[in-house]
């Protein structure tokens, strides 16, 4: 991570991130896997990040925070910034994929189990 100089910068894009419901997710969750699941994902974006130029600032919580444009300034900083996001977007549709079809599946097995205990009281 590069220094940033004390100064004003005028050409800077500031991405920041925060889960949905990460009280309620975490509830449902150990310590542990409360860090591990954080953990795995900012490593995601820090390398997401790098590779796309911006900087990493500071995490706080589930909340990620970083910049382009900042210590090195960037003419197309925004532009940086936005490219990013379908890759940001696609690494956590590939860790929550698999979570949430299987909750469809169990959602859509549990339906369909009342549905045929109704079929056989009406018949």
């Amino acid at each position: 991570m590069a220094a940033a100089r004390q100064g004003q910068y005028n050409q800077v894009t500031v991405l920041f991130t925060d889960f949905v419901n990460f009280t309620g997710i975490s509830e449902k969750l150990t310590a542990h896997e409360v860090v591990s699941e954080i953990d795995h994902c900012f490593k995601g974006f820090d390398e997401i990040i790098e590779t796309h130029g911006l900087e990493k600032i500071k995490t706080i919580g589930d909340a990620y925070l970083a910049v382009c444009g900042l210590p090195n300034e960037s003419a197309d900083h925004a532009v940086k910034a936005v490219r990013c996001l379908p890759d940001i977007i696609k690494f956590m549709i590939a860790i929550w994929q698999p979570v949430l079809l299987s909750q469809h599946d169990r959602r859509f097995h549990s339906a369909g189990h009342k549905l045929r205990g109704k079929h056989r009281q009406l018949s």
